[in-house]
């Protein structure tokens, strides 16, 4: 792998720890998606030959204590599948906010505090009902329950997930009536709508798998 390569999949990785992290750390995320984006136009444009595809995130991409480690996927994919039958979430959707959260990192912790697999903040695993936020099935059964809450709220997936990212409460304030209209849905700010796109590709990507 090249120099330019290796430079541009650092980027990749970095933007999207961003991108999971713009509801914790809003300026910061927002200032540095920015930077990375004029960054990456500058790269691109001198057509160095990158690689064509954003590569999986790394371990950098999360601040986490000396526990971080793997689960089995099955492990993950048997507590994804109990939060789907008892939030009536599609598996597929709950897989996609988990891989764009923590990368399927039981342990992750962000730079703000927020844990696990679907990285729930104190007050959020407190309201859902998750006593520890490092077990699998807790940690993704609260945050199920959590984004099935935003998307009765809201009635649009990608409301829900934005609320999801930045709270109910922001998405709430920018009275967004009609998400399909470009001058309301871009009320939410661009690292938030950023995130939204990236969980919705996944969402397709496995749909279109199974």
């Amino acid at each position: 792998m090249n120099i330019e390569s290796i430079y541009q999949s650092k980027l990749y990785a970095f933007r999207e720890a961003v991108i999971r992290s713009s509801s914790k750390c809003e300026a910061a995320a927002e200032a540095f998606s920015s930077i990375l984006g004029s960054i990456e136009n500058r790269i691109g444009a001198a057509g160095a030959g990158f690689v064509s595809a954003a590569p999986e995130a790394s371990d950098a991409q999360l601040i986490s204590d000396t526990r971080l480690i793997k689960k089995p996927k099955s492990e993950i994919d048997s507590a994804i599948e109990n939060a789907a039958l008892k939030t009536g979430l599609d598996p597929d959707l709950i897989r996609s906010v988990i891989r764009v959260e923590s990368s399927f990192r039981t342990n992750a912790v962000s730079g703000c505090g927020a844990m696990g697999l679907m990285q729930l903040m104190p007050g959020t695993a407190k309201e859902m009902g998750v006593k520890d936020p490092f077990d699998p099935y807790q940690n993704v059964l609260g945050g199920a329950k959590y984004l099935k809450k935003q998307l009765d709220r809201f009635g649009d997936i990608r409301l829900a997930l934005a609320a999801y990212n930045r709270g109910p409460g922001k998405i709430h304030s920018l009275k967004i009536t009609d998400p399909d209209d470009p001058e309301q849905y871009s009320k939410i700010s661009a690292g938030c709508r950023s995130y939204v796109k990236t969980i919705l590709k996944y969402y397709e990507q496995y749909k279109n798998k199974g």
